[in-house]
């Protein structure tokens, strides 16, 4: 069980202690390069969701973020009485996207918005404009996501052995 509540509050710690260094030391819409060319910690608020999107929802992304991160946990609790054990990379895929949700709600209870910071600059360019500014929640959701969505992919199910297929004999042929 400590193996998803162990990660997601590692992110969810991750997350608030990354902020609060910027809000601490990086002024608001001010830059500090880390990889000249390549990362910058750039201090933006965002009152939306990835991508700006449903900027100003406030409370209801947090109730959207709530409802999220328990759907996370019931359906996890679910593979764990189902499955009896939760393989790793599937708590995983489970455990980063909690804590990460978990983060940016708390930023939008404590703040009103979420604090972002990572900067990738022009270097990477999504439809056409610069990858957006995020944050380790933001980080850990998407590569919780895609991790989920690869073990989906990847794991496949037994197939129950079918009456009469390959492994059985075959019926004597019917003489005429």
């Amino acid at each position: 069980m400590w193996r998803f509540w162990i990660p997601a509050a590692v992110v969810l710690a991750a997350d608030q202690w990354s902020k609060q260094l910027v809000l601490r030391h990086l002024p608001y819409q001010q830059s500090h390069e880390v990889v000249p060319d390549f990362l910058r910690f750039t201090h933006v608020d965002n009152t939306g969701t990835a991508f700006g999107m449903f900027e100003g929802a406030g409370w209801k992304l947090v109730a959207v973020a709530l409802l999220a991160s328990l759907g996370i946990i019931l359906y996890w609790r679910h593979l764990h009485r189902t499955q009896g054990h939760v393989g790793l990379a599937m708590t995983l895929a489970l455990a980063l996207p909690l804590g990460g949700a978990l983060g940016n709600a708390l930023d939008r209870m404590r703040h009103g918005k979420v604090i972002d910071f990572i900067d990738v600059g022009s270097w990477v360019v999504f439809l056409g404009e610069p990858w957006p500014i995020f944050n380790v929640a933001d980080s850990a959701i998407t590569v919780g996501a895609v991790l989920f969505a690869l073990v989906n992919l990847l794991h496949r199910e037994p197939q129950p052995a079918v009456e009469g297929a390959a492994d059985s004999p075959a019926p004597p042929e019917a003489s005429s």
